[in-house]
């Protein structure tokens, strides 16, 4: 099976707690990036959930003040949708993304 990637979407939402959360390439295939900035530095969970609400990956990663860039390996996501959270301890952000 042959897979290509013809035009890259990116989505980009504004957000109050986290700034401009960017995910790229949409639909995500092999990994997902992560862009949104923090006004803190701080101990950040991002979440990732299937459509029935079940938690699919979870990561702790440190965040700091400023702009920041995550990527996720989401190679071995079945095809779907899925809701990734983002949750510093004070505020959580929701965001949507597709994998192929």
């Amino acid at each position: 099976m042959v897979t290509s990637v013809v035009g890259v979407v990116t989505v980009i939402r504004e957000s109050n707690a986290f700034g401009t959360i960017s995910l790229y390439p949409v639909p995500a295939v092999t990994e997902l990036n992560i862009n949104f900035s923090s006004d803190i530095e701080s101990a950040t969970r991002i979440n990732v959930f299937d459509v029935a609400g079940r938690t699919i990956m979870s990561r702790l990663v440190n965040v700091t003040a400023g702009e920041n860039n995550i990527t996720l390996d989401v190679n071995e996501l079945p095809v779907g949708v899925y809701m990734i959270t983002i949750d510093n301890g004070d505020a959580v952000q929701t965001e949507k993304f597709l994998k192929n």
